[in-house]
């Protein structure tokens, strides 16, 4: 089961034990997911254009977490700072757990985060959602906008979790493995994790699959060169 990762680290890393596209085989695409952009509650943005508009009259002032360098999270802020033309500071972590308890304290002022990671924070009022990082608005959460609603217009990021196998593997045990991946996420199961976690499950062929990772793959590499992100 791969994620983002497979597809960033060629970019970020000075060299791999493996050429991704060459040592595994698209099987399908099993779910996509978007990230929430949340803000300590007791900050005065409300919304994204308020953030925006402190990080251009405070440049560099303003920090955004991650659970370390190269991650979805971190990729995100890369690309929010680049499509809303701010300075930020990328502040790595070993984990969201570390990064989500100082955004909790106020050492860090935003991030850009998985929804299970802050969602009680949420709840609770110690965190405040601005946006949503997917295409369209989520009936998990109607009343928030997405990034691009909220002020930078063509800002899509999407998590992603899916299905590969070793290079090589027959053609028709692909298709099996395609078909069982339908099969699951029809299923009551599915659905119930689909409603709890947040995730967006949809059918798809081992091509489609293989064409969305060569097309993550080339805006991550943009995303990553124009940053100058080499992991450590």
């Amino acid at each position: 089961m791969a994620s983002p990762s497979l597809i960033i680290n060629p970019s970020i890393h000075a060299s791999l034990p493996f050429d991704t596209f060459k040592a595994f085989a698209p099987v399908a695409l099993v779910a996509r997911y978007f990230d929430i952009v949340v803000v300590n509650s007791k900050l005065p943005f409300n919304s994204i254009l308020d953030v925006i508009a402190f990080a251009k009259a405070n440049p560099n002032k303003l920090n955004f977490g991650s659970p370390g360098i190269g991650t979805s999270v971190h990729m995100a802020g890369e690309l929010f700072r680049n499509m809303a033309h701010v300075d930020m500071t990328h502040v790595p972590y070993k984990g969201a757990a570390s990064a989500i308890n100082d955004l909790l304290s106020g050492h860090i002022q935003i991030m850009f985060s998985t929804v299970a990671g802050v969602a009680p924070f949420i709840q609770g009022g110690q965190l405040r959602a601005l946006a949503i990082t997917s295409a369209q608005r989520s009936a998990a959460f109607p009343d928030l906008p997405t990034v691009a609603e909220a002020g930078v217009p063509g800002f899509v990021v999407e998590g992603w979790y899916g299905l590969v196998a070793p290079a090589g593997t027959a053609t028709e045990i692909v298709n099996l493995l395609n078909g069982s991946v339908e099969k699951a996420i029809r299923s009551d199961t599915f659905k119930t994790i689909e409603a709890n976690e947040g995730l967006t499950f949809s059918t798809n062929t081992p091509e489609d699959f293989s064409r969305y990772l060569q097309s993550e793959a080339a805006r991550w590499h943009d995303v990553a060169r124009d940053a100058h992100i080499q992991a450590q």
